[in-house]
């Protein structure tokens, strides 16, 4: 109607609607754990900012598919560690499959300190105080507080240094936070950004060798 009255086309973010329209970022299945953590970390600093555009994206019934695909038909990452002296620091190692001859690194910040079980003890802890805030209060009532801890706790860890055991338990912690924030987001209705915490939590969860459910538990 808008585009006949003024005789030129208009667009939805020419009307005001540029929350709306269809965003794919965050729903990228990675092909590695290091892209896996590129990816959710972006997102949970995104949310992190408080901007309530983030809030407002929409939810893409088509995002679920290529996802929900490469999830059913990957295989276990082979290698999650990250600067342990089996795996050297300047090599990655492909996923689910793919060439196992070593590429060069594409993302690569440096190595943070040594993870620790007390560490990944830690974020199983926290996971479980922010489930019970969840389920007393609703999703809504500490979802910042639980996507800070992402941020500022567990996005330094996944960039730490750890070997294969401790490595897949960590990314076992992040998924399963990952998917409470999930359904943090849910709780107050962003379905989009909800949708995006999903997936993510779904290819932090590949990487642990495990099947989702299972992965949740400590």
């Amino acid at each position: 109607m808008f585009t006949r009255r003024l005789g030129r086309r208009l667009s939805a973010q020419a009307l005001g609607f540029d929350a709306c329209a269809p965003v794919y970022s965050g729903l990228e299945f990675a092909a590695t754990p290091e892209q896996a953590v590129e990816i959710a970390s972006g997102l949970w600093r995104k949310d992190s900012d408080s901007n309530a555009a983030v809030g407002k994206i929409a939810f893409i019934p088509a995002g679920l598919v290529v996802p929900s695909r490469d999830w059913l038909i990957g295989l276990a990452d082979e290698r999650v560690s990250r600067g342990d002296p089996a795996t050297p620091a300047g090599l990655r190692y492909p996923a689910r499959g793919k060439s196992a001859v070593p590429m060069q690194r594409q993302i690569d910040r440096g190595l943070g300190r040594r993870v620790t079980t007390a560490d990944i003890a830690a974020l199983r802890s926290v996971g479980e105080l922010f489930r019970t805030l969840d389920h007393a209060y609703g999703g809504g009532h500490a979802r910042q507080a639980l996507v800070s801890y992402l941020v500022h706790e567990a996005e330094p860890m996944l960039r730490g240094t750890y070997g294969e055991a401790p490595g897949r338990r960590l990314f076992a912690a992040a998924a399963d936070l990952t998917r409470l924030a999930g359904w943090t987001a849910y709780d107050i209705a962003a379905h989009g950004l909800a949708q995006r915490y999903f997936v993510q939590a779904l290819r932090l969860a590949q990487a642990t060798g495990l099947t989702a459910p299972t992965c949740w538990s400590p």
